[in-house]
């Protein structure tokens, strides 16, 4: 068969764009070849996953998207008690690791406390918004630290100060974690952060003001416990300072009236009726003074004791709760 050069033309033509779509399709993927990686990957994941019920009714609990979802379930999360958790994650950082994402799996620690139970679904959020990190580009990364740094120094928030802290170690590395945390911890954690932060997290959550009200629902349990035990210490310090002040009025009502008893014998073994007679009601007084200050000693005492003992149930309580949240326990 002869070709006209009409046809020849074209058929070089093609071949040309032929081999430049080539050229460009590799180039592109060489330079994305960990989104393409992911991409796949995180296709074959999703499409093997089938997430138990307490999974899902994470992803509705914290307002995931579908891309949050899609992300969350690429992690194939599993829910583990103590032991098997401890078995699956570092536990490396100084806060309590209450999940982990590892080598692209989410696993997260089986809170059995049910006034905690929310921090699971937190820490499900927490958990996909790692996962989001890593996928992210160096430059995409570059750009959000920069964002994420400015809103956290301008929330400046003491408890969010000491969170943070206890990721770093002030090495070089802190560059890499400290951004990745607060890619995790302020979407989770704080109500409201700059328009182009919103806007960046609308793409994970579509209503993101749900998570944030489980992190501060379980926030508040403890919070509420620790006010409890703050205002019962300064109720027994209070006390203990209103004990040794009785204490001290007490021995000097008991040193007056033993003196004054003291001069009343004498004037008794003497037989002065009349100075003897013109001291008991200063007696009479002193002695009623004495049993109401013993009486208001026996109070505070009790006092005291029943908020020791109160404060002793909450702190106990309080190292439960801790205990629950901690997987070295």
């Amino acid at each position: 068969m002869r070709y006209t050069g009409e046809v020849m033309q074209i058929r070089k033509q093609l071949g040309l764009f032929s081999f430049i779509i080539l050229v460009v399709g590799s180039a592109f993927l060489l330079l994305n070849i960990r989104q393409v990686s992911f991409a796949l990957l995180d296709w074959w994941a999703v499409r093997n996953y089938d997430p138990p019920a307490v999974i899902a009714q994470m992803v509705d609990d914290t307002g995931m998207s579908d891309r949050g979802q899609y992300l969350f379930y690429a992690g194939q999360p599993q829910l583990l008690d103590k032991s098997e958790f401890n078995s699956r994650c570092p536990l490396t950082e100084e806060t309590f690791v209450l999940g982990c994402y590892s080598s692209r799996d989410i696993f997260l620690l089986d809170v059995e406390d049910p006034q905690l139970e929310p921090v699971e679904a937190v820490t499900s959020a927490h958990e996909m918004l790692h996962g989001v990190w890593e996928r992210h580009s160096d430059d995409k990364q570059q750009e959000l630290a920069k964002e994420l740094v400015a809103a956290f120094e301008d929330i400046n928030d003491k408890r969010l100060n000491e969170l943070i802290d206890n990721y770093r170690d002030g090495t070089a590395r802190d560059e890499d974690v400290i951004p990745n945390e607060l890619h995790s911890i302020l979407a989770t954690e704080i109500r409201e952060l700059p328009e182009s932060l919103e806007k960046y997290y609308a793409e994970y959550f579509t209503d993101r003001q749900k998570v944030v009200t489980l992190f501060e629902s379980y926030e508040e349990v403890f919070a509420n416990i620790e006010q409890q035990i703050d205002d019962l210490e300064s109720d027994i310090a209070g006390l203990k300072e209103r004990i040794e002040s009785l204490e001290s009025q007490i021995q000097s009502v008991k040193n007056e009236l033993e003196a004054l008893n003291a001069e009343m014998k004498k004037d008794s073994d003497a037989g002065r009726v009349n100075e003897f007679n013109s001291k008991i009601p200063r007696q009479n007084a002193l002695v009623k003074e004495f049993n109401t200050l013993v009486s208001s000693y026996n109070a505070s005492i009790k006092q005291h004791n029943e908020k020791v003992a109160k404060r002793n149930t909450l702190a106990t309580q309080q190292n439960d709760l801790i205990k629950s949240i901690d997987s070295k326990f």
